[in-house]
């Protein structure tokens, strides 16, 4: 895929990022309560853009940040295959919005099937020693306090990637579900303008 647009240096929180979307998803994961790192790391071929830390995660979570809205091929190809062989990599791939408009409504409780219901962050994917990865469509839910935020996939409910927390809210979805769509949709905002563009 060919990246047509011009990417724009941005200064945030006294770090400058190679372009404004890199920056805003800084100011979108300090807003989720995520610990992240900016560029952290070379992997021979790809440095991804951020690393992930969780609390209850040994393995950090590697980061790419193109300006897509599906699933983009070449880039995930070039994200497994650098750290292909080198041991086990959780990776994450994210594009211009961390609400994908991908999925369906909420079904019933207890289906899961609330998890495709529009907060998708991105794709994710394990890369385990020589074996080809497999990447799942990724969303966001809300922990149980509503001050973090936590990842899961497809193959499974929320299991505290970055909370800690093993379960989703009492009354998280379907019941919350929408609440939870606005708040993420209050944070991108704030992460926006935090980085939007100052006349001197």
């Amino acid at each position: 895929m060919l990246y047509m647009m011009k990417a724009y240096q941005t200064e945030y929180r006294g770090r400058i990022y190679r372009s404004r979307l890199e920056a805003k998803w800084a100011a979108f994961f300090d807003l989720a309560g995520w610990e992240h790192e900016y560029e952290p790391i070379d992997f021979g071929g790809w440095t991804p853009d951020f690393m992930l830390q969780s609390p209850k995660r040994k393995s950090p979570m590697f980061v790419e940040v193109k300006p897509i809205t599906a699933f983009d091929v070449t880039t995930s190809h070039k994200m497994a295959s650098s750290l292909r062989g080198g041991g086990d990599a959780f990776l994450l791939l994210v594009g211009v919005s961390p609400l994908l408009p991908v999925g369906d409504p909420p079904s019933h409780a207890g289906s899961w099937q609330w998890e495709q219901s529009g907060a998708e962050i991105g794709w994710s994917t394990l890369v385990c020693g020589h074996d080809s990865p497999s990447w799942y469509p990724t969303y966001i839910a809300p922990t149980s306090t509503n001050r973090m935020l936590d990842l899961f996939d497809v193959e499974g409910p929320p299991d505290g990637w970055f909370s800690g927390e093993s379960n989703a809210p009492d009354d998280s979805p379907p019941w919350g579900w929408q609440r939870h769509i606005a708040s993420l949709r209050e944070k991108w905002a704030q992460a926006t303008n935090e980085v939007q563009w100052r006349p001197e």
